[in-house]
């Protein structure tokens, strides 16, 4: 199968898996935020829904998990829930704390219907603010005449700017918008040709931003004008990292895993590819280790490698549960979200927990 259509239908599956994910109404605790780790709460593989999301929170010390229209907030130690919250969209996509942890991004929507973000004052957990994203006014042939085109779908993903002035998000309309924290739209970018999947920012002057359309696009997050496109993968780009050039500390570098079944480390300021790995099975989730300079990644074949950010290198963490490492996960277990909690990142691999179809566990290796 010709690599491009592999991405595609790689990503437009998980979406798919997301999108029919079982809901199960609870009710609304935002005015209950006072529930604690002493009262009663069923263990999270009692009520494992698909995760679709996990963030750390660094203020309170635990977990925060997505789901279908609800936050959940585990203990890292006992892995019981301690707290649900309810938000209003039915998807998450992506949750983002500040650097300060006094607030919490939650993107995400109504599937074919709009994309929106929602702001949390954190740890209360209330709400203050809901965007829901629209599009640049388009004229009609009527120069006097305009009109609101409103997303018809998720927000995929979000970043939040070094300054803490607002945020990136990204769409699976394709459209990235640059907002302050009232909400305001200050900046749009339009360059991709399909829905999007990961936004980063780079440094103050430069967003960065990749999807189906197999491209990572570098542009100007004050005027929306693209500076290069970086077009070296073949399938869909699903995570987007910066990170510090050890060579040069005036710049940074950047990291990308696609749906092509490979990780690349890039010099985004003059577009080259530094080196890059070839995994054996595409990324289904990344995630980074908050006390070193480790990727763990999981893979469909429902393997976890372990990846060093600078040199690429990689290191088995969990073997693929069948003998076919470069196949998809046959018994149907795929791998939701993994998280590596700081305050356990020493203790072995006691830090790194695994959200599965079959509910969560910390990874033994």
């Amino acid at each position: 199968m010709n690599d491009s259509h592999y991405g595609f239908r790689l990503t437009a599956c998980v979406w798919f898996f997301i999108a029919c994910g079982t809901f199960t109404a609870i009710s609304p605790c935002m005015a209950q935020p006072s529930l604690n780790v002493g009262d009663p709460a069923p263990s999270m593989n009692a009520l494992h829904r698909t995760i679709t999301a996990v963030a750390w929170d660094s203020l309170g010390a635990q977990i925060v998990a997505a789901s279908d229209s609800q936050l959940e907030c585990i203990d890292p130690k006992s892995l019981q829930s301690v707290r649900r919250l309810a938000v209003e969209m039915r998807k998450i996509a992506q949750l983002a704390f500040s650097a300060d942890g006094k607030y919490l991004l939650v993107a995400g929507g109504n599937p074919s219907e709009t994309g929106s973000v929602e702001l949390y004052d954190w740890p209360n957990g209330r709400l203050l603010a809901r965007h829901t994203s629209t599009s640049p006014k388009e004229s009609s042939s009527d120069s006097s005449r305009t009109k609101d085109v409103s997303f018809r779908d998720v927000v995929t993903s979000v970043c939040w700017l070094p300054d803490q002035s607002g945020w990136i998000e990204g769409s699976w309309q394709g459209l990235v918008l640059v907002r302050a924290l009232d909400g305001t739209v200050v900046t749009t970018f339009e360059g991709h040709s399909g829905p999007l999947l990961a936004v980063a920012c780079l440094d103050d002057q430069h967003a960065v931003s990749a999807g189906i359309d197999q491209t990572i696009r570098i542009w100007n997050r004050h005027d929306g004008t693209e500076v290069r496109s970086l077009d070296n993968h073949t399938g869909s780009v699903t995570w987007l990292q910066s990170k510090p050039n050890p060579s040069d500390s005036t710049a940074l570098q950047l990291l990308s895993a696609s749906a092509d079944s490979t990780v690349r480390l890039w010099e985004p300021g003059i577009g080259r590819l530094v080196r890059f790995a070839r995994l054996g099975s595409a990324p289904l989730v990344v995630c980074h280790s908050p006390t070193d300079s480790r990727l763990l990644v999981g893979l469909e074949n429902d393997s976890v490698l372990e990846l060093d950010m600078r040199s690429l290198e990689t290191k088995v963490l969990l073997e693929s549960s069948d003998n076919t490492p470069t196949q998809k996960n046959a018994v149907g277990d795929r791998i939701e979200a993994m998280l590596v909690v700081p305050a356990l990142a020493q203790e072995s691999t006691r830090g790194v927990i695994v959200w599965r179809q079959s509910g969560v566990s910390r990874l033994n290796h």
